[in-house]
């Protein structure tokens, strides 16, 4: 279990309370305060072991993926395919 996760518990609509410090955030509130859904948590985690971890190969693809992945985050794919269609 990660610290994350010793903090947060979620509902059965998947809305996040975050307990810090005898504090509980909601909603927005707690998106400000706590700003990484689980899912971006899990992520991030899984991400930072294979960049840890000892295989150089995996290590290598991941960080070209990520480069090419946020050069093109702003790209509008369905733009493209609409573009395409009609032409």
């Amino acid at each position: 279990m990660s610290i994350a996760e010793l903090y947060t518990d979620e509902s059965k609509t998947e809305e996040f309370v975050v307990k810090e410090a005898g504090i509980l955030y909601t909603g927005p509130e707690r998106r400000h305060n706590v700003p990484y859904t689980r899912e971006e948590r899990l992520y991030m985690e899984k991400l930072l072991d294979i960049l840890r971890g000892s295989n150089k190969r995996n290590v290598s693809a991941i960080k070209e993926n990520i480069d090419a992945f946020y050069e093109t985050r702003n790209f509008n794919t369905s733009e493209a395919v609409k573009k395409t269609e009609a032409g």
